[in-house]
């Protein structure tokens, strides 16, 4: 549910609209209010050595060079002017110059600053990987891609602009220190940490970014879903957790939260223990087989299609049934047939075989089973193909119909730009009936949020689609996998493993050659499996609530991307949403020194509409990359939150 303004707060907020303020419209939210003037503090941790607390935290080294100082900024998270304001409030040494600043990732939350210092004359440097992807065609060309975005192996936190940046060398000297870069990928995988040496007292300090929070978390922990299937993110964290301990700092400086109390490496030691936890549990094959033991036995229907993609033979599966990778194709005893999931290439060439061999008649209907285009792109052939006196009917839930009709509406991995027309959108619960067989579709949370599964008695059998959801335990991981990115959750799959143990269908008729016979031991490891992956990936959370933590897409834009082209009939909004299990009191600080609270908690999946007027600008409006910087209960938001004017 979304809450609205309506009559004179509208044109109030319009005013505001009108003085580039955004023109946010929202219900329930108290009067703007201006952020605190000290959002950016400078503290002393040594000799020549202060912290930056923007939000994000950088370091500041001084060094004497003749009468004057320099600064080496490490991780500039404010420009030239903010800074020298805090810098001449919170110390009584005159302001240095700064003259080189060191990035050590690509997070735009440092990151973004960096072409003003470089315009004021300092030297950006940072290790290959972070220059390498910030590059300014670079950046450009991930902003091309991003939406829609083919793939789930992407970078967050992306910059607007890319940057110039210089080689910056493994270790060097400044002034009083001894300094060495510590490549410590996770959750970014350019990612480096800082290790300084007093050459007084030899004491180290390091900077270890994000590598953890002062609280032992992850800040925006689906940073480290480096894929949509695998724990290679959370594996290469623990692998950086374990080179900071042994470096045996005196000192943990990360580059959120409050610095550490407690020692270091207790501190390290401890969160590794949590994120080794929540790594292995990324895998269901490994909780059943090594975690509980004694696995239950369970048939392939096709074991020659396993963890293919369409492009072998057919499998008939039973006298109407058939699979080929990611598609199945459904005989009518009276004409016609049905497809689950066409995917070109392969359903090009693959469907036309088996539809001349068996003299099927006409595909009347296209069953799509989730938003990832290996699981529909075989439609556009398809429609397009000459020949046919009448196209098929394309019929999903509605859950999925919204990204396969509108692909810039959402930021999702796996989807097209071309729009789908769905002919029918069926809702939770809801059935449709095509000839002899009637189909119940079913919200079907797991890989993706955009998932639903497609219950229907064939040739005796009570079969039940899954979708990527759940592989058989001897393929792939046992699952699809799960990661902030697709809107999945390990909780989606205990609510979806328990939804096919009140179903108990005979068969499980999963993709990519997946299909198995239905095991009630399995299904119910598969709950247990999602629940406590729910509280390994809630112990990572500064929130303590994964659903809120890993969730680039609390606070969003919809549409994500805007064209000139586009005839907007409808308000581009920043949205902001509850995903959590608990009621949530929404507070934001906003650009232009605006501020929104929520006068009531919102609750559980409610969302809150901030409307903007800017589509009456529209045509006006330059190309580019809106980024606001959100603060959300005065901390910077977790979430990946832009929008795109193309």
């Amino acid at each position: 549910m979304r809450k609205k303004f309506s009559g004179p707060r509208r044109m109030v907020l319009f005013l505001i609209c009108l003085t580039g303020a955004f023109g946010l419209i929202a219900q329930g939210l108290a009067t703007p209010k201006s952020k605190s003037a000290s959002a950016c503090q400078i503290r002393p941790l040594g000799e020549d050595l202060y912290c930056v607390e923007a939000g994000f935290r950088g370091l500041l080294v001084l060094k004497s060079v003749g009468e004057t100082r320099e600064v080496l900024f490490i991780d500039p998270v404010c420009d030239l002017q903010t800074l020298k304001s805090a810098w001449l409030r919170d110390t009584t040494i005159p302001f240095p110059g700064i003259t080189q600043i060191l990035l050590t990732r690509h997070d735009r939350h440092n990151s973004q600053f960096a072409p003003s210092w470089k315009k004021n004359g300092a030297r950006v440097l940072a290790a290959k990987p972070t220059g390498e992807i910030l590059n300014p065609l670079a950046v450009t060309k991930y902003w091309e891609d991003i939406v829609p975005v083919r793939t789930s192996r992407i970078l967050h936190f992306m910059p607007a602009q890319g940057v110039d940046t210089e080689l910056a060398p493994p270790s060097f000297e400044w002034g009083g220190f001894s300094i060495k870069l510590q490549p410590l990928p996770g959750p970014a995988p350019d990612q480096h940490g800082v290790l300084l040496e007093d050459k007084k007292s030899l004491k180290t300090t390091l900077f270890c970014a994000q590598l953890t929070t002062g609280e032992g978390k992850i800040f925006a922990p689906y940073t480290t879903d480096w894929d949509h299937w695998t724990d290679s993110g959370l594996k290469s964290h623990s692998q950086s957790i374990d080179k900071a301990i042994s470096l045996a700092p005196e000192k943990l400086v990360p580059a959120f939260g409050p610095i550490p109390d407690i020692a270091p490496i207790t501190l390290l030691k401890d969160l590794k223990t949590r994120v080794n936890e929540a790594a292995f549990l990324k895998s269901f094959e490994r909780f059943s087989k090594i975690r509980l033991g004694n696995q239950p036995n369970y048939a392939f229907l096709s074991r020659e299609q396993a963890e293919s993609g369409g492009a072998k033979p057919w499998s008939r599966l039973s006298a109407n049934l058939w699979n080929t990778g990611n598609t199945f194709v459904l005989r009518s005893q009276s004409g016609g047939f049905l497809v689950v999931d066409p995917w070109d290439p392969h359903s090009a060439k693959q469907i036309p075989i088996l539809r001349e061999s068996l003299q099927l008649g006409p595909l009347e209907v296209i069953l799509c089973s989730h938003a990832h285009y290996d699981h529909f792109d075989g439609i556009y052939s398809i429609m397009d193909r000459t020949g046919q006196n009448q196209k098929p009917k394309i019929i999903t839930s509605t859950q999925i119909a919204e990204p396969l009709e509108n692909p810039y509406r959402f930021w999702a991995p796996f989807l097209d730009k071309r729009p789908i027309k769905i002919d029918q959108s069926v809702p939770d619960g809801s059935s449709f009936t095509w000839r002899e067989y009637t189909f119940r579709l079913h919200d079907f949370p797991g890989q993706s949020r955009y998932t639903m599964a497609a219950e229907v008695t064939i040739d005796g059998k009570r079969c039940l689609f899954t979708a990527d959801n759940f592989f058989h335990q001897d393929q792939f991981s046992g699952s699809g996998g799960w990661m902030g990115m697709n809107r999945s959750s390990p909780l989606g799959y205990a609510r979806s493993a328990r939804k096919v143990l009140d179903i108990a269908p005979d068969w499980v008729l999963a993709e990519h050659g997946g299909a198995f016979v239905f095991n009630r031991e399995d299904f119910e490891r598969r709950e247990k499996w999602g629940l406590a992956a729910a509280k390994a990936a809630d112990a990572l959370c500064l929130s303590g609530d994964h659903l809120v933590d890993w969730n680039p897409h609390r606070i969003r834009s919809e549409p994500i991307l805007i064209t000139r082209k586009d005839t907007v009939t409808a308000p581009i909004r920043w949205i902001a949403t509850n995903t959590g299990q608990n009621p949530m009191r929404l507070d934001f600080a906003l650009p232009q020194g605006l501020r929104f609270q929520s006068r009531a908690s919102q609750r559980p999946g409610e969302s809150l509409d901030l409307e903007v007027l800017e589509p009456i600008a529209l045509t006006n409006h330059s190309e580019g990359i809106d980024i606001p910087l959100i603060f959300e209960n005065g901390f910077p938001t977790q979430g990946d939150t832009f929008r795109i004017w193309r």
